[in-house]
């Protein structure tokens, strides 16, 4: 009798800590670069804190409902909440250049 493969496993070479890691230093460099275009001062640590939030909201949400959220839609929340109003369109596009 043959037995069935039950499960493949995958090495990718790093673990899910590193990988987080390393995810959290890309996008704390995007919203460094993101603080420097604001017309309202905010620090990348305030952004990055907001990102995290937005985040976890966000994951639950696709979490729940089983869709992705483009990180587009959500990162122009995220100057909202900053800037207090939509951000300009051309914020928006520099923006996603860096979140990219």
């Amino acid at each position: 009798m043959v037995e069935r493969i039950k499960a493949i496993f995958f090495d990718l070479g790093e673990t899910l800590v590193t990988q987080n890691i390393e995810s959290n230093m890309v996008t704390r460099a995007a919203l460094e670069q993101i603080s420097k275009l604001l017309t309202k001062p905010a620090s990348p640590t305030t952004l990055f804190k907001l990102y995290q939030k937005g985040y976890r909201m966000n994951d639950a949400m696709r979490s729940e409902y089983n869709v992705e959220i483009p990180i587009y839609s959500w990162m122009r929340q995220l100057l909202k909440r900053v800037l207090g109003d939509d951000p300009s369109d051309t914020l928006s596009e520099q923006e996603h250049q860096y979140s990219s």
